[in-house]
């Protein structure tokens, strides 16, 4: 940078003032750190961001970020630095080269606008990098297990976890697989998550640490200072399947089993979700046509859809497969419709040919035609009806 002091290192002579001050020779260190017009800059932003700059050398201005904070605040605090590095030489060079007259709070007006900027770019640059991980836990006969599924942005499949846990409580194994998801995600350096959860218990851990089992407490402490940036929402349980399934599949493995491409016992469900496909309803429907038996037997409960499907027309007979038929195809019906109102933004319309005869308006006669042909002997009929506005029959 072409400040006086290293103008003179390379052989330009010349006499060094600050243009800021007027009170000293223009060095690095003093135009960015210990300049009246800098102090003013840096105190200013400290008071914004809690913080007490040390401003004896660059290297501890930057040392004096708060190492705690998550990766996103802290891009944002060290571009916030570097915009007020970068306002104070535009400064410099505008009183230099322009005889300008520059403000300490016309140079924060300007910082407070590029943070503003950086904020959004920042935004959109996590929300690219956000990856969503479902989450889920089992507890049965004794025995716990948790599970869960990463998607990026895209709802594109990146990874998936399950294990068997030490833990026999619900809560317990909810909170383990939310560890588990966020201790995964800092391994493969995945700093943005967005955590879900059908556990409200679980997630309200977030908020108040007292919850967490003291076992675990720990751990929980620890994944906060991680450096991961975090969002946490809840979901229904019909609409985490992928992770529950993934959660019965851990009581099979004591230890982490991951998975780089999407399982086949998922696709379905995973097809389901990425296309917006309910799950509850279809299970409503079952219920609802006396097949809940049907849906919940055993033997149908390995493999695709398609398997099931000829499970059932392999054991069921005629009269209940047709019931099942006639309640697949309403499902399919009504989802559809649904889908083709959302992709052609179609809205519905009144019927432009009525099936249902209606009364003219008052001062008119309303007359209904129609015409029959017949092939042999060759005759043809001509039919005219005429209605009153009250509906009555007036000649035909």
């Amino acid at each position: 940078m072409p400040t006086d002091e290293n103008l003179m290192k390379r052989g330009c002579i010349s006499v060094s003032a600050c243009d800021l001050c007027l009170a000293h020779s223009e060095t690095t260190p003093h135009l960015f750190l210990t300049c009246c017009f800098a102090q003013q800059l840096w105190m200013w932003l400290g008071s914004l961001l809690n913080i007490n700059f040390d401003c004896s050398t660059l290297s501890n201005l930057f040392m004096s970020l708060d190492a705690s904070w998550s990766t996103f605040l802290n891009n944002i605090a060290l571009a916030v630095v570097l915009h007020v590095i970068h306002s104070i030489w535009l400064a410099r060079n505008g009183v230099r080269f322009n005889n300008a007259k520059i403000t300490a709070h016309a140079a924060k007006m300007k910082i407070l606008t590029l943070i503003k900027h950086s904020a959004q770019l920042a935004a959109v640059v996590s929300t690219a990098a956000e990856k969503q991980v479902n989450t889920d836990s089992s507890v049965t006969d004794g025995s716990a297990a948790s599970g869960g599924m990463f998607r990026d942005y895209m709802a594109n499949f990146r990874g998936a976890f399950a294990q068997k846990i030490s833990g026999h409580s619900v809560l317990h194994s909810e909170l383990t697989a939310l560890i588990l998801a966020m201790e995964i995600a800092h391994s493969r350096q995945w700093n943005f998550i967005w955590l879900e959860s059908d556990s409200l218990n679980a997630l309200q851990a977030f908020d108040n640490i007292t919850i967490v089992p003291w076992d675990l407490r720990n751990r929980w402490s620890n994944c906060f200072m991680l450096g991961l940036t975090l969002k946490w929402s809840h979901i229904c349980r019909e609409g985490n399947a992928c992770a529950d399934k993934l959660a019965n599949i851990g009581h099979f493995h004591t230890r982490t089993r991951w998975w780089e491409s999407l399982p086949s016992m998922l696709h379905d469900d995973f097809l389901s979700d990425r296309l917006g496909i309910p799950q509850y309803p279809a299970r409503e429907c079952w219920m609802a046509a006396g097949l809940s038996q049907l849906l919940e037997n055993l033997a149908y409960q390995d493999g695709t859809v398609a398997d099931r499907v000829f499970g059932m027309c392999r054991n069921e007979d005629n009269a209940m497969l047709w019931r099942v038929g006639r309640m697949v195809f309403a499902i399919w019906n009504e989802w559809f419709t649904v889908h083709q109102l959302r992709r052609q933004n179609f809205v519905p319309v009144e019927d432009l040919m009525p099936v249902r005869w209606e009364n003219p308006r008052v001062g008119w006669i309303k007359c209904n035609v129609d015409a029959a042909f017949v092939a042999s002997p060759i005759l043809l009929l001509w039919v005219f009806v005429f209605a009153t506005p009250m509906g009555n029959l007036w000649l035909a």
